[in-house]
């Protein structure tokens, strides 16, 4: 194929539509600096309103992060090793994290405009220390994956993206699929998961959320176990408003659900662009398109 950029979207036909043989970077002065604060909410919803004023009012933003109650409790207890949390005192608030990376000036600025949308929206300022932690540590819990699975417990991630009308509704009927289904497929008797969830990426038209979930494995039927989690999430997602999969790709877990987001229509455009393209199907078979 002709050279592309992939600011084209080709990477996001997951290999099967083409190959990519030449990209464009643009390279960026490292930031004078950098500004990441925490701030908590009452409640989701008032969090994602206040997301969602600062995107459509072009506050330039390196990252905003805003956790629901569960997650915010999770990492609350997890940073303080569970010292002194009880699950009766579960957290009702929602941690937001705001990142900004630019001149001196261009940062002020942002601070000034971000705090004062907060607030309106009844957020409370609480510092630089958790955004600080966050940041410092932001790549090291993957990494607990392996061992947790090690010893019995499964942990998995999906995620979708709406529009900003649907956050709260996507957000509250997928996790309450994902919960339900858990309870529904238990290891043992008397235990049950955990599932969190939070706005990881927003535009202004809408965001994406980001779930966890953690839970006991069945070592019998640990593969269906996972799989009826997520089968239930992947129902809800695609009823009520998600697309299927926001940054992961769709591969073979999300395939079944990819027709019915696209439609007929849809579907037949991509499939007669792979028919052009790759009329024998050596492009990465199965993926994307059956």
């Amino acid at each position: 194929m002709a050279s592309c950029c992939v600011e084209t979207g080709l990477d996001g036909s997951e290999g099967v539509l083409g190959i990519i043989t030449e990209a464009e970077f643009r390279i960026h002065p490292v930031p004078e600096v950098k500004d990441y604060r925490g701030y908590v909410f009452p409640e989701f919803s008032a969090g994602v309103a206040a997301i969602r004023e600062m995107m459509q009012a072009n506050v330039p933003t390196a990252m905003i992060r805003l956790s629901d109650p569960d997650e915010t409790f999770f990492y609350n207890a997890l940073d303080s090793g569970g010292a002194g949390v009880d699950e009766g005192d579960q957290a009702v608030f929602c941690l937001m994290l705001v990142g900004l990376e630019d001149d001196q000036a261009t940062v002020d600025d942002a601070l000034m405009r971000s705090r004062a949308i907060i607030e309106r929206h009844g957020g409370m300022h609480m510092g630089e220390a958790p955004a600080e932690t966050w940041y410092k540590g932001r790549f090291e819990t993957p990494y607990l994956r392996d061992p947790l699975m090690d010893r019995g417990i499964g942990v998995d991630t999906l995620e979708t993206a709406t529009r900003w009308s649907n956050i709260v509704h996507l957000h509250d009927v997928t996790r309450s699929s994902i919960m339900s289904t858990l309870a529904d497929n238990p290891a043992a008797r008397g235990v049950r998961g955990i599932v969190m969830s939070h706005v990881s990426h927003s535009y202004r038209d809408g965001a994406s959320l980001y779930f966890t979930f953690v839970f006991p494995r069945d070592l019998d039927r640990e593969v269906e176990q996972w799989l009826a989690v997520k089968k239930a999430a992947s129902d809800a997602i695609i009823a009520n408003g998600g697309t299927i999969t926001h940054h992961h790709g769709i591969g073979t877990d999300h395939l079944p659900w990819f027709p019915t987001e696209k439609g007929p229509i849809g579907l037949a455009a991509l499939k007669a662009i792979k028919q052009r393209l790759d009329p024998t199907g050596v492009m990465n078979p199965g993926k994307l398109i059956e």
